[in-house]
């Protein structure tokens, strides 16, 4: 976060709802890591951070706490499989890419989960920061758009989720 600055975090993996979501610490063991935590980290990046994508099962408890503080926060209401959740993030950042809204993004990739033939488009939830109108905000201002070096990472990161996950 100190280091890349993102408007966007993106978390795959594992959720567990009320205990948290499932990270690896320095050794790789395995550590749960809760709503209110998460939070208090983001809170710290508010003015940089747009969206918080919690790609993970069962991550709307941490979604309503990160919400609080981010402006848009998408999570999984219960489980999601692997193909699922993959052509959520394609889509997502597809539209994302093309210069369309968090919400827009967040629409076109439910519909790309039931275009791939999934039944599984209703799990993604899109929360907003209370009291915040935002329909339609880009991410990031035009000046900010990904550039190649952004692309190249984001497809470097998914491109190692998807063979780790499939």
């Amino acid at each position: 976060m100190l280091d890349i600055n993102p408007s966007i975090v993106h978390f795959s993996g594992h959720g567990t709802g009320y205990e948290g979501l499932v990270f690896e610490d320095e050794t790789g063991s395995t550590k749960l890591v809760d709503g209110e935590a998460l939070a208090g980290l983001f809170e710290l990046f508010t003015e940089q951070l747009k969206c918080v994508v919690l790609n993970s099962c069962y991550s709307e408890v941490q979604a309503d706490a990160i919400a609080q503080h981010v402006n848009y926060v998408i999570c999984m209401k219960k489980a999601i499989g692997d193909k699922a959740a993959i052509e959520f993030a394609v889509g997502f950042y597809d539209a994302l890419g093309a210069g369309k809204s968090v919400e827009f993004a967040y629409k076109f990739a439910c519909a790309a989960i039931r275009l791939a033939g999934i039944q599984e488009q209703l799990t993604p939830i899109l929360k907003k920061k209370p009291n915040i109108n935002l329909k339609n905000e880009p991410v990031s201002e035009p000046s900010q758009e990904l550039n190649d070096s952004d692309r190249e990472i984001l497809t470097e990161r998914f491109n190692f989720w998807q063979i780790n996950h499939t």
